[in-house]
């Protein structure tokens, strides 16, 4: 076992038939990578190199990035399990191509699991979440949670109704309902809400956006955009100029829209 190699920094590989890695940061504002060197990876803390370990030898890796606003990445190819605490301090976590699982921590933190089956936690804050290839979960918590499918080029159906159902077709991402916020991809997407005030973002493409309950914020982006607000007072965006179907339900809702729009049971209307 290799212990403290300084006051603030700890590193400890298990040397069992196939290793278990932690690595740990401080309260300081740590830069932690893993990079990939031939056949070895190696851990870098703060810009030292700390240790080089055999790719073949590791079973899973824990990164625990305890106080500070850390930033955790993993080279892309890399394949192994991991476990990331991200810990307190807005937190940037980007993972490598294997299962990750990684929770953020009591502040607003940018994760991005990579490729692989992974699952994200955005706990407290205001957190930020991001799809990669690979058969995902999402899970937002206290605070305004976004998950963003832009890097999508194929069309995307999500729904914030705990199923595995999301994504591109075949892939079985699980959108949770303790996320507010999506952003869509390149292509034609249908975005369901849920009961909560979501902001609902299509991008480009033709996009239909349902809010369901809540006071919803439903912005098409550009194409030719079905805009459904449900209950709750609703504001949609449809200035794209390009004709636009709003259906505003229950509640008071406003549009800013074109006057090629279709707007229904919208009291208040601006361009």
């Amino acid at each position: 076992m290799i212990e403290t190699l300084e006051a603030r920094r700890y590193l400890a590989v298990d040397f069992l038939p196939r290793q278990t890695v932690r690595v740990s940061g401080d309260a300081d504002d740590n830069v932690i990578e893993f990079t990939r060197s031939g056949g070895n990876v190696i851990i870098t803390v703060d810009g030292v190199d700390e240790a080089t370990v055999a790719i073949s030898s590791i079973s899973r890796l824990y990164v625990y990035g305890r106080a500070g606003n850390d930033q955790i990445t993993f080279d892309p190819t890399l394949t192994f399990t991991t476990f990331i605490y991200s810990g307190y301090g807005d937190d940037t976590v980007i993972g490598g191509a294997g299962n990750d699982r990684i929770n953020g921590g009591p502040d607003n933190d940018f994760l991005d699991g990579g490729e692989g089956d992974d699952t994200l936690f955005g706990a407290t804050g205001n957190d930020y979440l991001v799809n990669g290839p690979g058969s995902d979960d999402f899970h937002g918590g206290p605070g305004f949670d976004w998950v963003d499918y832009s890097s999508a080029d194929d069309d995307l159906v999500i729904s914030l109704d705990n199923f595995r159902n999301d994504g591109v077709f075949g892939e079985l991402d699980n959108v949770f309902r303790s996320a507010e916020g999506v952003i869509g991809g390149d292509s034609n997407d249908a975005i369901t809400g849920s009961n909560l005030n979501n902001i609902l973002i299509g991008g480009p493409g033709n996009d239909t956006l349902s809010g369901l309950n809540g006071s919803d914020t439903l912005d098409g982006g550009l194409g030719e955009d079905e805009l459904y607000g449900g209950l709750g007072n609703d504001f949609f965006i449809a200035d794209d100029s390009e004709a636009d179907l709003l259906e505003g339900g229950g509640g008071v809702d406003t549009a800013k829209a074109d006057d090629d729009d279709a707007l229904t049971d919208i009291l208040f209307f601006y361009s």
